[in-house]
């Protein structure tokens, strides 16, 4: 688990109270409020206030993570404070790069781009797509010539593609422990030609 908090307070109206707190993900953010200590109002010069907890849980998808916490309070002006937690999830399987990026694919030839898949102690895996962004194709394999461990995440665009943009996740699951889900952000920019 890893915790980081965000301190709330109204400069305007200290009696401020929060009333409840949600988040996106509320089996992998848990969220706990606790008044800030005697220390942390004297040394940010506030006359009340709260800590907000949030812990990321284990079991949360390895990856890139983007969710949403609202706290609600009963402050007038400020019934609502929205946060975006962002980062990065690591666990036994690393992602290099940790994302799929490629701006120039032609529609009429279509193109391939991979990453890599690393299992931590060289451990055998194996993998299967859960969900892609159509029209996609993904496939992983053993990294041919390479150590046990390692493999390839291989996705395609195929040819005659529509032109525009397609963003998404790739998102794979894996038969080792701890591992529930492994998520790859993927953004491919199609051209008409």
């Amino acid at each position: 688990p890893k915790t980081v908090f965000v301190g709330v307070y109204s400069e305007d109206k200290p009696e401020t109270q929060i009333t409840e707190v949600n988040s996106s993900k509320p089996e992998f953010i848990e969220t706990e409020v606790v008044p800030m200590s005697q220390n942390e109002l004297e040394s940010g010069k506030i006359k009340a206030g709260y800590k907000v907890n949030l812990t990321v849980k284990p079991g949360f998808p390895i990856g890139q993570m983007r969710e949403q916490v609202i706290i609600h309070t009963d402050h007038p002006l400020r019934p609502e404070i929205r946060l975006t937690v962002v980062g990065s999830v690591s666990g036994p399987v690393s992602v290099v790069p940790d994302r799929l990026q490629m701006v120039t694919v032609k529609s009429s030839v279509g193109a391939t781009g991979e990453v890599a898949l690393l299992v931590r102690g060289g451990q055998e895996a194996h993998f299967e797509v859960a969900e892609k962004p159509a029209p996609l194709e993904v496939q992983v394999e053993p990294a041919p010539g390479e150590a046990a461990g390692r493999y390839r995440l291989k996705v395609t665009v195929p040819k005659g593609t529509a032109p525009g943009l397609i963003n998404g996740l790739v998102v794979l699951k894996a038969d080792l422990p701890n591992v529930g889900e492994l998520k790859v952000p993927v953004s491919f920019l199609v051209g008409a030609n």
